[in-house]
């Protein structure tokens, strides 16, 4: 029923409550964020987000898992359960997993919607995700405020790449405007 929705992230915590660490309740969550059509899957993709970001962070083979789905869908976030500009808790989960980066920088460089996107570079944690936040927005020699937000959470002013977009930007006339 359309009120089960409500419960969605109760039921996952309670599957990860009642069986950490499950490996059959991790390979349910697997298949159901591969299952096409989505119908079919034993879980719902909100269910099976939260029971392999939460319960298995770092894990190797749901690491693989997202990487297909980078490779595979437009929007591959959806898979997971989560809407297009939500990417923290993938970032808090895997954040820099060497078998995610490759996939997810090709879908970043590879998608038209770069702004929904960038924020996926703290997913990756890459030379090549940096290089895409350092990257100056169109029609100017600086980066954006949230290109620097997100460079601010990835690598900080101790990248020496990072420091340099960053301050430029803190020199410009633009700082006051961002200095939030």
């Amino acid at each position: 029923s359309s009120d089960l929705y409500h419960w969605t992230t109760d039921v996952a915590h309670a599957l990860l409550e009642g069986w950490p660490h499950d490996l059959e309740l991790k390979k349910i969550a697997i298949e159901s964020i591969a299952k096409k059509p989505r119908w079919k899957a034993q879980m719902s993709a909100e269910v099976a987000g939260i029971i392999l970001l939460e319960g298995f962070p770092q894990d190797d083979e749901v690491a693989r898992s997202i990487a297909e789905i980078f490779r595979r869908e437009k929007y591959p976030q959806h898979s997971l359960g989560r809407n297009v500009s939500e990417w923290e808790p993938l970032a808090k989960a895997f954040g820099g997993h060497p078998l995610l980066k490759d996939a997810v920088d090709d879908w970043i460089e590879s998608d038209d919607h770069r702004i929904i996107n960038e924020s996926a570079c703290l997913v990756s944690k890459s030379d090549r995700a940096r290089a895409i936040l350092c990257e100056p927005s169109k029609g100017s020699d600086l980066i954006s405020e949230l290109k620097a937000r997100f460079l601010l959470q990835g690598w900080g002013m101790n990248d020496p790449e990072a420091a340099k977009a960053l301050n430029a930007l803190a020199d410009s006339t633009a700082a006051k405007t961002v200095a939030h």
